[in-house]
């Protein structure tokens, strides 16, 4: 008879070399001459013994099992758990690797179609897409070389020292009518529509009117013009007179004032004509 010394097994069964339970090794127990067991007491023992199904089944008969190995089986299990684990995380990793490089070609297409649309002036020959306008350059060329495109476009280059000596010759022109009562030689300074003081629009034929009722009423006339300032438009075509005015006229009703006198001019055909007359402020009237 043998036992096992750590779980007290007994089997009758003397080649047996390992316990069937946990597999230690068994130890030889000497019998007792005068102790015999029964039928009934062996059946006991061998229900105490359970063998393992998976152990035996290669065996004709249980009691041939001649060793036991201490060796646990491998958790096979938890082997394919880890492997499909594993698995997973690298396909997730695969499907977002393809889903990316995806996003990232279509977006780099689309980022492409702008930038062709921004930057290209002239579309494709076959392309249906509208073409964007170009912006307008002002041309630089003098007026005579581009006759078509300057229409009615002020020159280039404004002699403003010429327009300055025209149009103040012509203020002083003016005053000389004045003083020798030419009314005639000053009607034609004058554009066919002027702004007279508070009439816009008035006639030659209404400021001659005006002109001559203060004539008619002074034998003499003295006009004096200082600190004359002209500003002129950049078309060349318009200027702007502003000049301190004192005048004395004698007669059956003396007439004295100075004032701060402003005249319009507008170049018709080469002649510089009055377009506006206004006082822009009183210093003194008698």
């Amino acid at each position: 008879m043998k036992t096992c010394p750590n779980c007290q097994t007994q089997y009758t069964d003397d080649t047996l070399r390992f316990c069937l339970q946990d597999g230690a090794e068994l130890t030889s127990v000497t019998r007792e001459p005068t102790v015999s067991l029964s039928e009934l007491e062996m059946e006991t023992v061998a229900r105490q013994i359970p063998v393992r199904k998976s152990e035996t089944s290669h065996l004709s008969n249980p009691s041939e099992v001649s060793h036991v190995s201490s060796v646990q089986p491998k958790a096979a299990g938890n082997s394919k758990t880890v492997f499909a684990v594993v698995a997973t995380a690298l396909g997730m990793l695969l499907i977002f690797s393809i889903v990316g490089v995806g996003l990232w070609f279509y977006f780099r297409d689309s980022g492409s179609v702008i930038v062709k649309n921004d930057n290209r002036p002239n579309a494709a020959p076959n392309s249906n897409a509208e073409a964007t306008p170009e912006p307008t350059i002002k041309p630089t060329q003098t007026p005579a070389a581009n006759n078509n495109s300057q229409t009615n476009k002020p020159p280039v280059d404004i002699n403003r020292g010429q327009i300055f000596r025209d149009v103040s010759q012509q203020i002083y022109s003016w005053r000389d009518d004045a003083q020798n009562g030419d009314l005639d030689s000053q009607m034609r300074k004058y554009a066919p529509s002027v702004d007279y003081y508070q009439k816009r629009g008035a006639s030659r034929d209404f400021i001659r009117a005006d002109r001559a009722r203060a004539y008619g009423m002074s034998d003499s006339f003295s006009i004096t013009i200082d600190n004359m300032a002209i500003d002129i438009d950049e078309s060349g075509q318009t200027a702007t007179a502003a000049f301190d005015k004192e005048w004395v006229f004698d007669g059956e009703r003396r007439s004295a004032g100075k004032v701060r006198q402003q005249l319009r001019f507008r170049n018709v055909n080469g002649v510089w004509l009055i377009s506006g007359e206004r006082d822009v402020s009183v210093y003194y009237r008698n």
